[in-house]
């Protein structure tokens, strides 16, 4: 084994918890694996989920606290998800309705 891969997303649902990967039960287990890791000194990668910069710099700085240092950054359903929606409400914003 050369590193431990979190998957918080898929740990909510096969929990039950519909995808709600900042519910207690799932970050409690999330610190329980990251506690194991660290005993056996194994690297920990950690994904960052948000398409926004802001957001997913506070989603690094909250892993690094727990003693992640690898990441992976986005899917890319996130990222064209999140353009798509962008695109489209800019595209609708000035709708004019016909009379």
């Amino acid at each position: 084994l050369q590193a431990l891969m979190l998957g918080p997303f898929d740990l909510s649902v096969s929990m039950g918890l519909g995808g709600d990967y900042r519910h207690a039960t799932v970050q409690n287990a999330l610190g329980r694996m990251l506690t194991a890791a660290r005993a056996r000194q194994l690297p920990v990668i950690a994904p960052i989920f948000d398409p926004e910069p802001h957001e997913a710099k506070r989603q690094q700085e909250e892993w690094r606290a727990r003693g992640v240092r690898a990441f992976v950054v986005g899917t890319d359903k996130i990222l064209f998800s999140d353009a798509v929606s962008r695109y489209a409400a800019m595209l609708t914003s000035d709708r004019v309705v016909a009379r």
